[in-house]
Parts: structure tokens; sequence; C-alpha cells
């Protein structure tokens, strides 16, 4: 059947496409590094299957040193975002994460 274009986000291969930003949290500061928790993300719209997700930080001064985020438990409906910091540096960092699947 044919794909129905709700949001308008969806491409003529029939790619649905969702995307935000979410903001980390510390659980962790022990030097060297530290980890954010994971901050639950819920899809506006469900997709049919897992969709692939990539997130990126977003840091707002020189003095933050971000090692990178992960998207974990991805499922239809939702995902768990981390962010893993160099420092002290991760609290309240913006997390901008698209998604694409079906």
């Amino acid at each position: 059947g044919a794909s129905v274009n709700v949001l308008g986000n969806r491409d003529a291969s029939g790619e649905f496409v969702q995307r935000a930003t979410v903001t980390s949290s510390a659980s962790s500061s022990a030097q060297p590094f530290s980890i954010g928790a994971n901050v639950t993300v819920t899809f506006a719209v469900a997709f049919a299957a897992s969709p692939r997700v990539f997130c990126c930080q977003n840091v707002t001064t020189d003095s933050e040193l971000v090692a990178g985020c992960s998207a974990n438990n991805v499922g239809t409906t939702a995902f768990k975002q981390m962010s893993l910091g160099i420092g002290t540096h991760i609290t309240s960092n913006p997390v901008a994460w698209l998604a694409i699947g079906a």
C-alpha cells in the first residue's frame, strides 16, 4: 500500500525521518570522564520497525570537551541517549538526534 505522509517527512523511498534535540544530564563526573545519565527520548510518531538513530553533541563553550554520545535500546517508539565527556563538562549539553526508518 501507499505510505501516508502525515508530517511531510517521508522521502520518495518511503523512509520516515524524525529529529529533535534533548538535553543530557550527568550521572557520574569522576575524573577523567563524565558519563551522562540515560535520557529516554520518545518519538512523536512510532516507526513501523526500529529506526537507525544518530546523535551529536552540541557543545556551548570551548572548555567543554565531549567524547561522544550514543543511542541505545532503540525501539519503534523510543530510545535512550547517553553522553560521554572529558572532565566534568557533560551537564546540560544539548544533543541533536536523527532517526531514520520505515
